[in-house]
């Protein structure tokens, strides 16, 4: 059976660090929302019975969420989804942001869970995980 984890959680909260720590057979990274070849190929692998990963801030909101899983289940009515919620944690996400070297534009990402936090939702049978510190 197809398994696909969903990983949530605002700029800094270390989604990346989590996704690393999955086997799975794919991995999709943040821009899949409006990917329509991220989209292509996740189904493809989960319709060859492939678990994958998914990292997307924009499934922060639940309108953005329903929408994917609306179309995945279209395909694949028997999918197992694993929602994985890193705790929405504005305050230590900026602090992240801003003191992480590996990422460009500290203030953007931001900028970014600014907007983000206030709508952040958990899906119903997420597991939420503290958020990653230095």
């Amino acid at each position: 059976m197809a398994i696909v984890h969903f990983i949530l959680g605002l700029c800094g909260a270390g989604k990346t660090r989590l996704a690393d720590l999955i086997v799975a057979d794919a991995k999709f990274d943040e821009g899949f929302l409006n990917d329509s070849r991220q989209h292509a190929a996740l189904i493809a692998n989960l319709s060859q019975g492939r678990s994958c990963v998914v990292i997307e801030i924009a499934y922060c909101k639940a309108a953005a969420r329903e929408i994917i899983i609306d179309e995945l289940r279209a395909v694949i009515p028997d999918l197992k989804i694993n929602w994985l919620c890193i705790e929405n944690d504005l305050y230590r996400a900026n602090k992240n942001c801003r003191e992480r070297t590996n990422k460009d534009n500290p203030e953007g990402h931001v900028k970014i869970n600014d907007v983000v936090s206030p709508t952040y939702t958990y899906p119903d049978g997420a597991v939420v995980l503290k958020m990653w510190t230095k």
